[in-house]
């Protein structure tokens, strides 16, 4: 806006009075979206010559003027000051209609050029990172599985293997990621393989940082949806645990069998456990468990997240954001021997069958249906003192 430029838009030559005012006035609105928090505000000018500008009757700032009040005899310190930027307090910008104004000065009044031009620039925070969180800070470990294959520089992939209690075998290729998420896919086997002490029906994954990242202390959470079914998942057994990296201790976050199972009195279908052992196997000649099963809201169905709190005091475990058990050190010493300064590595991973909480039937495979464990995010954060 202006007069004696070609690139002018909007003329405003006053035509024939002499000499020129000295001052012309600008005025025009713009609308801001709902506001979040967090955005800042840009005013971006030319003004030939100098220009004091204003946000809903607020002076922001001024260029080629010298302070003093704004007033139509005033005239700019000199010829064209060029482009100017101003920020624009966040406070002064209202949801919907705000205004814009500008007072436009000559340096001399024979003047053949004036212009004006104004852009307002708004920009939004980024979303807030929901892994940053305001006790624990940034995490120390995390996967957001948003990829298109697992990343091996955090997690190892078991492979042709198994473990010596259960009906399945371990492969990698039972292991997925894609869509945002980490698919561990438990399904029957087309025939029976031999396994070292029985027959193995099954084929699924189990993946852990062994060697990538352990740490002592900290929180660790993940959310995920069970591969269960009601009443058709017989002998799954899905976990998200964490083991000594050294000692022997381990701690189960969440374990959840899949219906109906040798276990329903103590958990019923949909519930899961948690645990602390100071070993896994019996090698310490004992296991010391820290809580037995509690009955929850059920798991079958859907996303949930499971999470660990553990500092020298003891261990916090939650349950969709809701603290579900404690544990102190005071009155369970032996966490003190049971884990070492090497830290625990994460663990995740499908079994199919025990003796404790019975086998799958292959004559009656509607009992037990292909399941699919799938992780939305695995996260962990240092405890520092």
């Amino acid at each position: 806006m202006g007069f004696g430029y070609a690139s002018i838009v909007t003329n405003v030559d006053p035509g024939g009075i002499s000499p020129n005012p000295r001052v012309a006035y600008f005025r025009g609105d713009f609308d801001a979206p709902t506001l979040v928090g967090g955005e800042t505000f840009t005013l971006n000018t030319v003004a030939d010559d100098g220009v004091i500008v204003y946000v809903n009757g607020t002076e922001i700032g001024r260029s080629n003027l010298i302070a003093g009040p704004d007033s139509h005899d005033r005239f700019a310190n000199s010829t064209f000051g060029g482009p100017a930027t101003f920020n624009i307090p966040p406070t002064l910008i209202t949801e919907g209609h705000n205004e814009v104004s500008a007072s436009v000065h000559l340096n001399y009044r024979a003047t053949k050029t004036l212009a004006f031009d104004a852009q307002v620039l708004m920009e939004t925070p980024p979303p807030a990172d929901p892994a940053v969180l305001e006790t624990w800070t940034a995490p120390s470990f995390r996967d957001e599985f948003d990829g298109v294959a697992v990343d091996t520089i955090k997690w190892g992939i078991r492979d042709k293997t198994s473990v010596g209690y259960d009906q399945a075998v371990i492969n990698a290729s039972q292991v997925k990621v894609g869509g945002g998420e980490l698919s561990i896919k438990t399904q029957w086997l087309p025939a029976p393989v031999q396994g070292a002490n029985r027959l193995r029906y099954f084929n699924s994954g189990y993946i852990d940082t062994i060697g990538e990242f352990s740490q002592q202390y900290g929180r660790w959470a993940m959310r995920a949806k069970l591969p269960l079914v009601q009443d058709a998942s017989k002998s799954m057994w899905s976990a998200f645990w964490l083991r000594d990296s050294r000692g022997l201790g381990e701690i189960d976050i969440m374990e959840a069998l899949g219906s109906p199972h040798n276990q329903q009195r103590t958990q019923p279908q949909g519930s899961f456990s948690r645990s602390t052992h100071d070993s896994t196997n019996h090698e310490a000649g004992k296991v010391s468990i820290s809580n037995l099963i509690k009955k929850m809201p059920s798991v079958i169905g859907g996303h949930h997240t499971w999470a660990l709190e553990w500092t020298p005091i003891g261990m916090q475990f939650f349950y969709d954001g809701s603290l579900v058990y404690t544990a102190t050190t005071a009155d369970n010493p032996w966490f003190n021997t049971a884990f070492t300064d090497a830290g625990v590595n994460v663990r995740i991973d499908t079994r199919v069958g025990s003796s404790w909480m019975g086998f799958a039937d292959p004559a009656d495979k509607e009992l037990t249906r292909n399941g699919s464990y799938d992780i939305d995010y695995v996260r962990a954060w240092k405890y520092t003192a």
